[in-house]
């Protein structure tokens, strides 16, 4: 089953005529993180699970974060079996997505025309990705905005 995921404005997972399709929302997260990295890498590279742990739950070095992180997991492949469908792929120590199971609005953006909205909508994309929030962050913990 080819889905399509949504991932401006509303996260969700759709199927092809258009209908919400039900999947877990650590799940949807998952995907939009790995697919942005991708788009950036252009590989399909596995991630660890540590660095999933620490983008979902902004850590990895506890104990109950990875038994979560192993729940959610669970969950997904439980999903994507009732799907008839892969979408993650998870193995003992990653995790990497299957780009081709599923179109997204992101990846159309990337691959499109680099001419009118889309590419508008490009340089958007690239400004919001920029670090300047995490510096702000950073600073707030220190220095107390």
């Amino acid at each position: 089953m080819k889905l399509r995921l949504d991932s401006f404005g509303e996260l969700r997972l759709i199927d092809l005529a258009g209908q919400p399709v039900a999947f877990p929302e650590k799940g949807l997260l998952t995907i939009c993180y790995l697919l942005d990295r991708y788009l950036q890498d252009r590989a399909g590279s596995e991630y660890p699970r540590s660095a999933l742990a620490r983008f979902l739950w902004d850590s990895h070095d506890n104990p109950d974060i990875m038994a979560n992180l192993r729940k959610s997991i669970s969950r997904i492949q439980a999903r994507q079996t009732e799907l008839g469908t892969e979408l993650l792929v998870f193995t003992a120590t990653g995790v990497r997505i299957k780009p081709d199971a599923f179109v997204c609005d992101l990846s159309e953006l990337a691959n499109a025309d680099s001419e009118g909205a889309l590419e508008k909508l490009r340089r958007l994309v690239g400004v919001l990705r920029q670090d300047f929030l995490a510096v702000l962050a950073d600073q707030s913990v220190g220095g107390r905005l």
